[in-house]
């Protein structure tokens, strides 16, 4: 195959040609002032230099950078909706994120002698991360021509599960199985496909936060309140921490679980607004967040009641955010808690479900109840946000000056 030194369109005139084919326009009648038309045509000009400029380009790479720089302006679009609450389509972003469709634009044109698609990455998850596992099992499949390396059918793949850079050292290791997940380390250090869903935290690591003096305290110092709700089937959890601004840790305070009974049904005004109402008034009580989704009426009136209650939906954005503070605030002993048996186990139940739009809490089991980690994820985030702004030195200064 001889690569082509020339473009059929160079034997028309310039001014015959449209402005799109003379790169004068990235697109026909398309206004460039708009947010979009600069996030597309910036998109287009990073695509072009990262392949070497524009004269490098054939006609069909250009017509596919194109398209990928659409897609991406719109999945872009999409997805700060998603992140600002609002609902969109997941079907669309799917597809517009799907790396199977990326994989066949980028087709290599028969055009070029010499032509490729390079893929870098590490594993992925069983059962989401199809492309990726098909071509490692063709890889597989190929003759191994040196150490970790195969070839064949058209297909050339190095795949290590060995650490190959040489700042990976035993040290570095160490470190990374103490703060990466069980799941994540698998996939990120030894590049082996893993279950997108494994145990929340190591229980050793929980264990290892717990201060045998440290009791629930009525003290009258600053709480962040987590809220999470259920009328008939789940528990409804109460968590209310604090933080210690000497000591840099969040300090676990108090914690209330209500339980339906078969045919009872929670009353809410009862218990977690009288709760509530109970911690505002012993302690400084800074913020509340819950999901709406259970609490519309109880959070109307502890709003009239000037309660500083927050909405927090549990939508996968803020899943993400309050599930993996807890999990580093636990992996890097940054919590202190008091004993508590029924946390504990609701702990040990507790399993993260990962996806490429972020991971949540899940349990192991329908009957499982982990409310009050969901709870406490969500006050923690609080209490951690919570800091920087004005206030705690008035009213506990022997411990949060």
């Amino acid at each position: 195959m001889i690569e082509a030194t020339s473009s059929p369109l160079s034997e028309f005139p310039s001014r015959t040609r449209s402005a799109v084919t003379n790169h004068k326009d990235v697109l026909p009648g398309l206004d460039g002032r708009s947010a979009s038309a600069r996030r597309f045509r910036d998109l287009v000009n990073a695509f072009l230099a990262d392949m070497g400029g524009l004269d490098r380009c054939s006609e069909i790479k250009l017509g596919l950078v194109r398209r990928l720089a659409a897609t991406t302006v719109q999945a872009e679009m999409l997805e700060a909706r998603m992140v600002n609450g609002e609902a969109i389509d997941i079907g669309t972003l799917c597809m517009l994120a799907s790396t199977r469709r990326l994989w066949d634009e980028l087709v290599p044109p028969p055009t070029r002698q010499i032509a490729c698609r390079l893929t870098t990455t590490y594993a992925g998850y069983e059962g989401e991360s199809l492309l990726l596992q098909d071509l490692y099992r063709r890889g597989l499949q190929q003759p191994q021509i040196g150490d970790d390396l195969h070839a064949g059918d058209g297909n050339l793949m190095f795949w290590s599960h060995r650490p190959v850079a040489p700042w990976q050292d035993e040290r570095w290791l160490v470190e990374m199985r103490r703060t990466l997940r069980p799941n994540a380390y698998q996939r990120l250090v030894l590049n082996e496909f893993a279950s997108a869903e494994s145990q929340f935290v190591d229980m050793s690591a929980w264990d290892q936060c717990v201060q045998p003096s440290l009791t629930p305290t009525l003290e009258r110092i600053p709480i962040y309140v987590g809220v999470d709700a259920s009328v008939k089937r789940d528990s409804t959890a109460l968590v209310a921490v604090t933080f210690d601004k000497k000591a840099q840790v969040v300090r676990l305070v108090q914690h209330r679980v209500f339980t339906p009974a078969p045919g009872d049904p929670i009353n809410f005004e009862a218990t977690v607004e009288a709760t509530i109402i109970d911690w505002r008034r012993r302690f400084v009580l800074r913020q509340v967040l819950f999901d709406p989704f259970q609490m519309a009426a109880v959070s109307q009136r502890l709003a009239k009641a000037q309660v500083p209650i927050e909405e927090y939906p549990q939508s996968v954005p803020n899943l993400t955010a309050a599930t993996s503070n807890l999990f580093d605030l636990i992996q890097s002993r940054s919590i202190a808690l008091y004993s508590d048996a029924a946390m504990r186990l609701a702990v040990s139940r507790a399993i993260i479900v990962e996806s490429s739009r972020g991971w949540r809490l899940d349990k192991l089991k329908q009957q499982h109840k982990i409310d009050v980690v969901v709870a406490l994820s969500m006050a923690c985030l609080a209490a951690v946000r919570g800091q920087g702004k004005p206030g705690y030195d008035l009213f506990a200064p022997g411990l949060f000056d």
